[in-house]
């Protein structure tokens, strides 16, 4: 451990109160049960029903407030208020309805879903998770992707993965308006429907009402399509948001409030993505930047900082977002993200 690390960690118990803000976003994907069956790599975006609950149960303990999106600001602005929590889900995945929702109401908890309304009308590809299920299904792959074709030879759980993190890098890469076509037919050997995938593991349009039906549940968007929204021109990155904001308030009845952005990072968004989604009027905008919440950031509601969750994450760290020393030791010089 070099000088500078530990004198940071002598006195983060002093400075660390003055780090952890009036409260923190959590973001979330999935909620899986487990079921002991081999996986690949898209196990980092999902926890058991077991863990969120413990998550959950956490925060009650420490007397932290769970609240809707809608109440941040009301928290910002009264000092008074204690410390909370928020949590948010990206995307749209069934298991927010099947399992995700019976947690939170045997706590009586609000959350988030922000939809990506590609996912009930099944027109986008969940390419990652229907190359995972390819490559546990066969030993050799064959990719198709434009002009190109690639071969992969994937027989054991290590080149499984290598090859995932190859393919993985080549889609990424590609141009967005390339993207969707290529997808189409990337499979082929192995499925003439890659759609079908998006059937199984998105909420239709069905559960999607019924989950907005909850008082617990705010349901936020996320586009239509999922793209880096850097890529776009600002017509298209304005089509893309507010077609998603009014499908969704069409289709579920309810006015829709808050964006998340798709790849929120500092890579994909940026002042002027930023300055668009706050003329939309939107209350509040999350991105991926991780981050707690400062009193600071009523001046930046379209740039929430969040903390993502994995099956990694120990209630050691979230103590360590409570108490601030997470943040501090992360962080020190620039402790409130807003750009």
């Amino acid at each position: 451990m070099n000088g500078k690390l530990l004198i940071k960690k002598a006195i983060a118990p002093f400075l660390s109160p003055f780090y952890h803000g009036r409260g923190h976003i959590l973001m979330f994907h999935r909620v899986v049960p487990d079921t002991g069956k081999e996986r690949i790599h898209n196990t980092v975006n999902e926890i058991t029903p077991a863990k969120l609950a413990e998550i959950i149960d956490f925060y009650l303990k420490q007397d932290i407030d769970i609240i809707s999106l809608d109440e941040i600001e009301h928290y910002l602005k009264n000092q008074k208020k204690k410390q909370f929590v928020c949590f948010t889900f990206d995307d749209g995945f069934r298991d927010n309805f099947t399992e995700a929702l019976p947690v939170f109401e045997s706590y009586k908890a609000p959350f988030t879903v922000y939809v990506t309304t590609g996912f009930p009308d099944y027109t986008i590809i969940i390419w990652w998770y229907l190359l995972e299920k390819i490559l546990l299904e066969n030993d050799n792959i064959e990719i198709v992707w434009g002009k190109e074709q690639y071969k992969f030879r994937a027989g054991t759980a290590d080149e499984k993965e290598d090859v995932f993190t190859k393919i993985r890098r080549v889609i990424i890469n590609t141009p967005y308006e390339e993207q969707a076509d290529y997808l189409q037919h990337a499979f082929s050997k192995y499925t003439q429907r890659p759609h079908e995938m998006t059937m199984e593991l998105a909420m239709s349009w069905d559960e999607l009402r019924a989950l907005s039906g909850s008082k617990l549940v705010t349901i936020g968007a996320h586009t239509m399509s999922h793209p880096a929204l850097n890529q776009l021109t600002k017509e298209e990155i304005v089509n893309e948001i507010l077609g998603s904001k009014e499908k969704l308030e069409k289709l579920i009845n309810k006015e829709i409030k808050h964006f998340s952005y798709p790849f929120g990072s500092v890579r994909e968004v940026g002042k002027r993505e930023m300055e668009i989604v706050k003329d939309l009027g939107f209350m509040s905008a999350t991105t991926t930047r991780v981050g707690v919440v400062f009193r600071k950031h009523l001046k930046y509601m379209e740039s929430l900082p969040r903390i993502a969750i994995s099956p990694d994450t120990t209630i050691e760290m979230l103590r360590g977002l409570v108490q601030g020393t997470a943040m501090f030791m992360r962080n020190s010089k620039n402790k409130i993200v807003v750009d």
